[in-house]
């Protein structure tokens, strides 16, 4: 067993040094930027055949955050999402549920090791939902180029935004039309189930 844990840990390891998520101290939404949307819920496939089974957090309504059970290769990890409304462009930020994840044994949520956000462009297109991660390699030539988009620090080769809010809201808001901001590797959500 310690042979297995010690392995999946290396292997983490390992996808942290060459992730390509970028991670933030703070969330980019306010409670005025949250949207709901109803049709979000329901269980969702992604090209890779993880199901993504989303739900209200809280049972109170208004309804503000979705509950997120991702299972990929037989391990479920669970988040908890709001979509951010920004300028007209929507963003979905995970963050993990710590209390219901073992953090050892998933990759992506092991990224989430820390209480971090991470961050996608969201549109919906003809009953999917597009999901697009931050690109961390275009952020990088940002920063080599001598831009200072965005309050951040690289640790260990992982880019972690440490801007407030506000300021992660005006960097995505200005870079939400420009797609070599965002990994061209699309996840591309379908309804499993119609609800």
């Amino acid at each position: 067993m310690r042979k297995i844990k010690a392995a999946t840990l290396a292997l983490v390891a390992l996808f942290l040094m060459n992730s390509c998520i970028i991670i933030s101290l703070s969330p980019c939404y306010t409670e005025k930027d949250v949207v709901y949307k109803q049709s979000f819920e329901g269980t969702w496939h992604d090209s890779n055949d993880a199901l993504w089974k989303i739900t209200p957090r809280q049972t109170a309504k208004p309804h503000t955050s979705y509950k997120l059970e991702l299972t990929e290769n037989g391990i479920t990890s669970v988040f908890e999402l709001h979509i951010a409304e920004l300028e007209n462009h929507y963003f979905l930020d995970f963050f993990p549920d710590v209390q219901e994840n073992n953090l050892t044994e998933d990759i992506f949520l092991s990224l989430h090791r820390l209480p971090v956000h991470s961050f996608a462009r969201m549109k919906f297109a003809d009953k999917k939902i597009i999901l697009n991660l931050m690109n961390e390699d275009w952020f990088k030539k940002q920063i080599e180029s001598g831009q200072n988009i965005i309050p951040h620090r690289e640790i260990e080769g992982l880019q972690i935004l440490t801007a407030t809010t506000e300021q992660i809201q005006k960097f995505l808001t200005s870079i939400a039309k420009n797609d070599k901001a965002f990994a061209e590797n699309e996840i591309v959500l379908s309804k499993t189930i119609e609800e």
